[in-house]
């Protein structure tokens, strides 16, 4: 700090200016304990051993989202480089690896290469993929602006952040679509174009924080772009820049954020209040909220919440008042300064009004009472899920805005495609035990070896009858392993239980 203050005091008295327009000053990074590293007390993990583990840029990306950078003292933890990797690297590499291996099957299943797209936001009508380029858009302006300003430590939360909508919002949610689950290749090319888009930008937007991996991921994905645009390395690239035509990102951003609230409610319902496993389908789930732009926003995305919540039929309804009912607890320390003796009237009104008067407060933000007019900051506001009819096995919860109803009732299809998703998950296991890529044909037996007696849904019944559902979550049919030919190659197999019902599974190598 006495160097830079040297400079300062001379180029001040000779020129007039300072010496230097920026100047980033970096603090101490301490062991863990709080002491300075010592060589004599060996209180730091061996570097050599952190970059071997972990890799430089999770290093590089602990580092630079810690107060050191921001001139502070810092204790260094290697447990907090392990969740660098955790959090940002792996699951990046992992949207990187789906890409790559549905890309592949792309081109395997409609003999086309993979072309980029970029222009893909114009071309693509899906709210989804409008929502993800936005997102991408608004962390161009948020790192550009940010390194404007030598902010480096804010750069890495917002980069987590978008890390975690890409992964766990737009991949997981568009998982079978880009695996063209539903025959659409069209559609399954333009998620990927999207995905594959995102990914490039990404890769020229973090080069200076993760040069390593950005560096793999850009040689690995420059191969769908046109040669002439292929560069020896991603660092001879620019930064990206901030696209200001996004037609429809209001829209598209309100959309997700709709659908995200209701498949993370219904997620939480059927995992913590719901007797029925994740692989049976539901009947039906109903969604309800009082404003229509919000409902209708939720149904152009209809199929999506369908997959995730595992529901067979998505209802909408504007009719709060038929699944719930609003509480108005007024706030006396607010009010009764205010109103005095009035208070007890005011208060038995505003508790006792209906839903629709409610509704009607919520939206204009006041209600007038005994000649007071009542503000919304004044109450406390909740909704409530009514009970349902006896009999109805209907299951409801609300996040104070929307409430999500799910129909628990069961029949033997229900349960039948629940069985059939169990074998199924078996299958994927066997495959991956076998270190197979999606692009790996096989042939699948079966041999239900025990289905006890008196059982209402015998597994027999839904190896047979479950077909469809096996050939497009797997490709191909199980077939009984009795016509399993003599020369055929085994890959792998398992016995699992389905149920009280139990399954040998066997894949063998496909015949060409």
């Amino acid at each position: 700090r006495g160097w830079f203050y040297t400079l300062m005091v001379i180029s001040t008295a000779l020129f007039g200016k300072p010496a230097f327009k920026n100047v980033i000053v970096n603090g101490l990074v301490l062991a863990a304990d709080g002491k300075k590293m010592s060589k004599r007390l060996k209180n730091y993990p061996d570097p050599k051993i952190i970059i071997d583990s972990y890799g430089a840029d999770a290093l590089r990306l602990y580092l630079i989202n810690s107060p050191v950078v921001r001139a502070q003292e810092f204790r260094f933890k290697e447990p907090g480089v392990k969740d660098v990797v955790k959090g940002v690297i792996l699951p990046w590499y992992h949207a990187m690896r789906f890409f790559i291996e549905n890309a592949r099957r792309y081109e395997a299943a409609t003999s086309t290469k993979f072309k980029y797209n970029g222009a893909i936001y114009a071309k693509t009508e899906r709210k989804m993929d409008k929502w993800i380029l936005q997102r991408l858009n608004d962390l161009v302006k948020t790192v550009r602006a940010e390194m404007e300003k030598y902010h480096l430590y804010t750069v890495i939360p917002a980069l987590v952040l978008f890390i975690d909508d890409l992964t766990n919002k737009y991949v997981r949610f568009n998982r079978d679509r880009m695996k063209a689950v539903n025959g659409d290749q069209n559609d399954a090319l333009m998620s990927l174009q999207t995905l594959h888009f995102v990914l490039l930008k990404l890769c020229r937007l973090m080069a200076p924080f993760t040069p390593f991996l950005v560096e793999y991921m850009y040689q690995t994905l420059k191969a769908g772009l046109p040669q002439e645009e292929q560069e020896d390395s991603v660092h001879f690239l620019m930064l990206p820049t901030v696209d200001e035509s996004t037609e429809g990102a209001d829209a598209a951003n309100y959309a997700i954020n709709c659908l995200v609230s209701v498949v993370d409610l219904g997620r939480s319902m059927r995992t913590d209040k719901c007797d029925i496993g994740w692989k049976t389908p539901l009947r039906k789930a109903t969604i309800v909220h009082e404003h229509k732009k919000f409902t209708e926003a939720a149904k152009g995305l209809v199929t999506y919440i369908a997959d995730q919540l595992n529901a067979r039929d998505i209802e909408f309804s504007n009719d709060i008042k038929k699944y719930a009912k609003y509480e108005v607890l007024p706030i006396r320390k607010v009010l009764g300064k205010r109103l005095g003796r009035k208070m007890p009237k005011v208060y038995n009104a505003l508790t006792s009004l209906d839903t629709e008067a409610v509704v009607k407060f919520k939206t204009e933000g006041k209600v007038q009472i005994e000649d007071e007019e009542i503000k919304l900051e004044d109450v406390n506001l909740s909704v409530k899920v009514k009970e349902f009819e006896e009999g109805k096995k209907l299951l409801g919860q609300t996040d104070g805005s929307v409430i999500v109803v799910l129909d628990l009732e069961m029949n033997d299809d229900l349960l039948a495609e629940g069985k059939a998703r169990d074998v199924i998950q078996a299958v994927q296991g066997l495959r991956k035990e076998a270190k197979l890529s999606p692009l790996d044909r096989v042939d699948i037996y079966f041999k239900v070896i025990s289905d006890p007696e008196g059982i209402s849904l015998p597994l027999a019944k839904v190896m047979a009858e479950k077909t469809d559902v096996f050939k497009v979550r797997l490709g191909a049919i199980p077939l009984a392993l009795s016509e399993m030919p003599k020369d055929a190659t085994k890959i792998k197999e398992v016995t699992v239980d389905v149920g009280k019902s139990k399954i040998q599974i066997v894949i063998v190598r496909k015949k060409n």
